[in-house]
């Protein structure tokens, strides 16, 4: 399931994404929310179901790590995923989260971002930090509006414009990403 929530949230299907890793809790963790390989939930599936078939057999519980890490990996991706080397900022996030963000979710390339999204669905700020140098791209989140990138720590603010931004980073460097009509905050 998890799995499938990944497909769906690449696919712009944020709310099946969310309603099918919350199913997921509820028919394959356990009071503790330990991950099981058999669910709970009878009709779900056939894992679990005794031989006369009724609800699950509970008598054995088997944990499921794999599962468990899937929905992780699953929730990062509603965030923030990578798509044919193009960066993703809540693509996969509904729109019940409302406000939401995250700090040092490590892409690919040897970036980190935080970003956040206000509850009227608007990205903030984006702060980029290179690791390693190179070219971060990213989906404009905010249309095809033209982006200033000013570094953190000094530095001159420069503009980007289109749908996927092109930022050249040396290793070490932050940079805070704002729509060009609003001044960025300080710090």
């Amino acid at each position: 399931m998890p799995w499938a929530a990944m497909l769906h949230l690449r696919f712009g299907n944020a709310d099946m994404a969310e309603m099918l890793l919350e199913n997921f809790e509820r028919v394959f963790t356990n009071e503790g929310h330990g991950t099981r390989h058999n669910g709970i939930v009878s009709g779900w599936t056939l894992m679990g179901v005794g031989p006369t078939g009724g609800r699950p057999s509970d008598e054995r519980e088997i944990m499921q790590m794999d599962a468990g890490m899937s929905c992780v990996a699953a929730i990062l991706e509603m965030l923030l995923h990578t798509q044919r080397g193009v960066n993703h900022l809540f693509a996969g996030a509904p729109a019940s989260w409302g406000a939401v963000g995250f700090q040092g979710i490590l892409t690919e390339g040897a970036f980190l971002v935080d970003a956040a999204r206000g509850a009227d669905g608007v990205v903030q700020d984006v702060v980029v930090t290179s690791r390693a140098g190179g070219v971060f791209r990213l989906a404009n989140p905010w249309s095809a509006s033209a982006v200033r990138v000013a570094p953190i720590g000094g530095g001159r603010d420069r503009m980007q414009r289109g749908d996927v931004l092109e930022i050249a980073l040396r290793a070490g460097t932050r940079v805070r990403l704002t729509p060009a009509a609003r001044e960025p905050r300080q710090g």
